[in-house]
């Protein structure tokens, strides 16, 4: 983003039954207008909750994107990086999937969960990432005053908002926050080890 790779979990450290971090995982540690003021330098911008739902169903209806079950995804080439047994085992999480080891503790390379049918990897674990929308304003103590929906890109306005949104998945959360429709609100200036970011560009008709 503009320099060396920002992340809390740095590059080149080695981390107790983890491989190596390395320049080939996700950036995170960054606030949401960290993001968003690297990204404008190349005309890029953080996706709306309504973008990022789409491209992660696949224009599918199911709960964890084009595949209709838990199980039909575990069944898949698509291995999300979520709290697992190997992080169960390292006693920091206290919800994980059980029976389920993905390779890796903490987050891993972009690529090692496999790409949808999109083609777009990482997009269900690994690492939240944090999107263009403010927090939904029936979350108790983030936001309120609903003003509707930005007709092209269905950015969702509110009034107030103290918080903004982040989606999918992470390596610290059990399956049931990796469903498409599951959101994470955080303070606009958290830094998380968990959160990070996917660019977007918007693309003329």
């Amino acid at each position: 983003m503009g320099g060396p790779p920002v992340s809390v979990l740095a590059a080149g450290h080695l981390y107790a039954n983890q491989p190596r971090i390395t320049a080939v995982h996700p950036v995170e540690g960054v606030r949401w207008e960290e993001c968003c003021a690297h990204m404008a330098r190349w005309n890029l911008c953080l996706p709306t909750g309504a973008q990022w739902e789409y491209a992660a169903r696949c224009g599918e209806p199911y709960i964890y994107g084009p595949w209709s079950s838990l199980e039909e995804m575990l069944a898949s080439e698509v291995k999300p990086n979520w709290a697992d047994e190997d992080l169960a085992a390292s006693n920091e999480v206290g919800m994980w999937v059980e029976g389920y080891h993905d390779g890796f503790v903490r987050h891993s390379p972009v690529t090692a969960e496999g790409a949808n049918y999109w083609g777009l990897v990482g997009i269900y674990g690994n690492v939240s990432e944090w999107i263009l929308d403010v927090s939904d304003p029936t979350d108790p103590g983030y936001g309120s005053g609903a003003l509707g929906i930005v007709e092209g890109t269905g950015e969702r306005l509110i009034a107030y908002s103290s918080a903004r949104t982040a989606r999918g998945g992470n390596w610290l959360l059990p399956a049931a926050m990796g469903r498409v429709a599951a959101r994470i609100n955080r303070s606009q200036n958290s830094a998380e080890q968990t959160i990070g970011v996917r660019p977007c560009r918007l693309v003329a008709e």
